[in-house]
């Protein structure tokens, strides 16, 4: 998951990317939730919010087909349930 996620993230912002913006921001997501939901560990040093926005942004796009909308929406619905870290 690792090497999907440094690819996808290598094709945000780029000109020369060889994917779409969108399709480049799902897969870097995608990446990152399987991680999370599977492995139950962190791929990435991004806080909540910005996963949330990530996974939203996901949810969003008219072409995500039906498995992988599935898995946006545990992962959304995973991330608003789960606790802040509590301070020592």
């Amino acid at each position: 998951m690792s090497i999907t996620k440094d690819f996808a993230r290598s094709q945000l912002g780029n000109p020369e990317a060889l994917l779409p913006h969108e399709v480049a921001s799902v897969l870097y997501y995608a990446s990152l939730l399987l991680t999370y939901l599977r492995c139950h560990e962190p791929l990435s040093r991004l806080n909540k919010e910005v996963l949330l926005k990530g996974l939203r942004g996901a949810l969003d796009q008219p072409w995500l087909d039906g498995e992988m909308r599935e898995l946006f929406e545990e992962g959304r619905r995973r991330m608003q349930e789960r606790r802040a870290p509590e301070t020592e």
